[in-house]
């Protein structure tokens, strides 16, 4: 088996950060991108939700002592049902804590991606601990995959055609 030089090596460990440092960026770019997708969708749900049950309290007090005509009573008895509805999918669907979970993602990946870029910075052949360091990073990163919400398709290929920022 031929041995390697140290420059071959340490030119193996910089082609391996690089194509890590790669696939965090894709990976914090698109948590990130989820955060803001799902945030969105939370507010889409829970911004009319606020507005239809305001709507249906005002109309009750509105109505307290009087008798309502039969056609406002069903249209707030339906703004109401609408209104439970929305609250209930917003709810089942979870957005706000999907939201949450891929910001958390998204600033571990991000906090392993600086690790990444830190040692790309530096000349390799100098840094000690070298191999204990990225078993380190590669041990969190799998954690961190563990622990991670899942991007949906659309999002990672988009994440992945983001340009490289400097």
């Amino acid at each position: 088996m031929p041995t390697q030089t140290v420059s071959e090596t340490s030119d193996r460990k910089i082609d391996l950060l690089e194509r890590w440092h790669n696939g965090l960026r894709i990976l914090q770019k698109g948590n990130f991108m989820a955060s803001t997708h799902y945030g969105k969708c939370g507010k889409l749900f829970g911004i009319p939700v606020v507005i239809i049950t305001s709507i249906v309290s005002s109309a009750i007090f509105a109505t307290i002592g009087k008798s309502a005509d039969s056609a406002i009573q069903l249209t707030a008895g339906f703004i109401s049902i609408l209104a439970t509805v929305l609250s209930s999918l917003q709810t089942f669907l979870g957005y706000s804590e999907r939201a949450s979970s891929h910001k958390e993602a998204a600033v571990g990946y991000g906090t392993l991606r600086t690790e990444v870029q830190v040692l790309l910075a530096n000349d390799l052949s100098k840094v000690n601990n070298l191999d204990d360091r990225i078993e380190s990073i590669r041990t969190r990163w799998n954690a961190l995959d563990k622990s991670s919400p899942t991007l949906p398709q659309w999002i990672f290929a988009n994440a992945r055609n983001l340009p490289e920022s400097k």
